[in-house]
């Protein structure tokens, strides 16, 4: 009942596609995009959540969302959801590894930053994308979440989560759309809504 979520949900009831995916604690359905983008805010926005220390970051609230909701779109089980996550739980710990802690201390919020690639990994993963797909998705989705720790609290995680999610999505997303043509769009309606307003697929058919 936090006033950000509240205002995600309002922002995700006015331009929410087919209901594919369900909004957690609610049980309305929404589109698979903004499911996952109001799910990320409400379980980032008070920051309890679990840290991991290579990361510096909070790994579950970045790809829960984003998972739960393409799997629920797509079909997939548990056994699904937990290799995914694994996958990109290793991408994230390994690449904050490599980038240490000057990362955070010039004021980068690696839930996001370092998130949003996991995220893209592990629902890469989920679709059953090769490494060359996935390889393809990183270079523009880091590109687009630039946050900084030094935003107030409340409001850097009101948008943290969501962004690591809702960005990850729709590259993977539009990526399996652009490269897996024999997916129709009554199949997978989500990725048909999410493509119609995404310029990363401009003149691809739907």
């Amino acid at each position: 009942n936090e006033p950000p979520v509240r205002a995600a949900l309002r922002y995700a009831r006015a331009t929410s596609g087919p209901a594919a995916a369900r909004v957690w604690g609610l049980g309305e359905r929404l589109g698979i995009e903004q499911a996952a983008f109001v799910n990320g805010v409400a379980g980032h926005v008070l920051d309890f959540d679990d840290v991991t220390g290579p990361l510096r970051g909070h790994p579950s609230v970045a790809m829960l969302p984003a998972l739960c909701a393409l799997a629920e779109a797509e079909g997939k089980g548990l056994a699904a959801v937990c290799a995914a996550f694994v996958a990109g739980f290793e991408v994230m710990g390994r690449m904050g590894e490599a980038i240490g802690d000057e990362h955070y201390a010039r004021g980068f919020h690696a839930t996001a930053t370092i998130g949003v690639l996991g995220t893209t990994v592990a629902c890469a993963n989920l679709l059953g994308l090769s490494a060359r797909q996935t390889a393809d998705q990183p270079p523009s989705t880091g590109s687009a979440v630039p946050v900084m720790e030094a935003a107030p609290g409340e409001q850097r995680n009101a948008t943290v989560a969501p962004i690591s999610s809702t960005v990850a999505k729709r590259r993977v997303g539009c990526s399996a759309r652009k490269t897996l043509r024999t997916t129709s769009s009554s199949d997978r309606p989500w990725a048909a809504a999410c493509c119609a307003t995404c310029p990363a697929t401009s003149g691809v058919q739907t």
